[in-house]
């Protein structure tokens, strides 16, 4: 993504089994917005993927036992980073 080569810090984010790690950035070195809209760009294509893998009822069964738990976990974090209804949005789609 553009966005990777302009803002060197991106590549800073991470994920694994417990979910995605933006903590490790810098934020006097990334825009607000530059982070929102890469962190919806990846929103979109884990979601693309998940669609083109698997059935309605499993994807359904992935957000409900995996998503939606982390989205309440990480409920604070991404309301302030006023990123929460747009991700909702996507996952709902």
């Amino acid at each position: 993504m553009p966005e990777f080569k302009d803002n060197p810090e991106l590549s800073q984010i991470s994920f694994d089994e417990h979910g995605w790690d933006i903590i490790t950035l810098n934020p006097l070195k990334i825009e607000l917005g530059v982070l929102k809209r890469t962190l919806i760009l990846i929103t979109i294509h884990l979601n693309n993927v998940i669609k083109e893998n698997l059935t309605d009822y499993g994807r359904m069964k992935a957000y409900i036992d995996h998503l939606f738990p982390y989205i309440m976990a990480q409920y604070d974090l991404l309301e302030n980073l006023g990123v929460l209804h747009d991700l909702l949005r996507i996952f709902l789609q």
